[in-house]
Order: C-alpha cells, then sequence, then structure tokens
C-alpha cells in the first residue's frame, strides 16, 4: 500500500498564505530560519531570542525568495515581542502565525493567546510540534534564562 506523502511544514504554511491572500505572517521560533526564509510574502516577521541564520545563508535566500528583503527580526524572546510591539501588531494584524517556539505546553498556549489578540479577522494560528513523533523531538527547547 502506497502512504501519501506528507506535506512540509513550509507547503502548508505557505497554501494557507497564498489561499487566503494573507498579507502578514508571524513565526515564533524561527532559529536558523529553515521554514522562514522560505515563505514567500512580502511582510514576514520573525521572533527568536537566539537566531542562527548564518550570514551567507541569509544572503542566499534573498535571491531565492527576493520577499526576505522586507523580512523583520524581533531579537527577543516572544513575550517581550507581544509586550513590546503592541502598537505595531494592533496595527497590522495577523493573518498567519506560525508557532514553533519553547515547544512546552504553556510558552505554546501563552503565544497562541497572545497571537489571538492580534488575529485578524478569518487569520490562521498554525502550531508545530503538537505531536512529536519520537521521545527526543518532544524535548523543550531551552529558554533564554536557562542559556
Amino acid at each position: 500500500m502506497l502512504s501519501k506523502p506528507r506535506m512540509s511544514r513550509v507547503a502548508v504554511v505557505q497554501k494557507i498564505i497564498d489561499n487566503k491572500k494573507a498579507k502578514m505572517y508571524l513565526e515564533i521560533g524561527v532559529l536558523a530560519g529553515d521554514a522562514f526564509l522560505r515563505i514567500k510574502i512580502k511582510n514576514k516577521w520573525g521572533v527568536d531570542p537566539h537566531f542562527t541564520i548564518e550570514p551567507f545563508k541569509k544572503f542566499r535566500y534573498y535571491f531565492k525568495n527576493p520577499f526576505n528583503i522586507f523580512n523583520e527580526y524581533f531579537n527577543m524572546d516572544s513575550d517581550t515581542f507581544f509586550d513590546k510591539e503592541k502598537v505595531r501588531l494592533t496595527r497590522h494584524g495577523i493573518d498567519v502565525a506560525f508557532i514553533d517556539g519553547l515547544h512546552t505546553f504553556a510558552q505554546s498556549l501563552k503565544d497562541v493567546e497572545n497571537s489571538l489578540k492580534y488575529l485578524n479577522k478569518d487569520g490562521v494560528i498554525i502550531i508545530h510540534d503538537c505531536n512529536p513523533l519520537s521521545e527526543a523531538a518532544a524535548i523543550p527547547a531551552e529558554s533564554i534564562d536557562e542559556v
């Protein structure tokens, strides 16, 4: 029996953005930018207290995805982002949010609740790592306080 191929997280996010004609994308937990840099949308905000995107990778993705020229990076934890960027969030709202932060129930719930405050009508929140495929995948990311 043939199994259906699984869609990548980038493909899922991009399909939602395209179908909704979304204007504003927020990604919490960008880290190395593996998903973030591939997403094609002009208004794209990335939040992570420990970005590890290599400069050459970022430069290369300007050519692969010209929308990356407009990216905004917030080098802070998501709680700080939602606290400090209230005015901008209210002005722009969020059409699609991808939550892939600390991988703990408490923080993921907090990120969803904060995103809901600014979610535009018919907006979508996508949560990654809800059903980890292995015990190793279920280990929470280190918080900024533990580093």
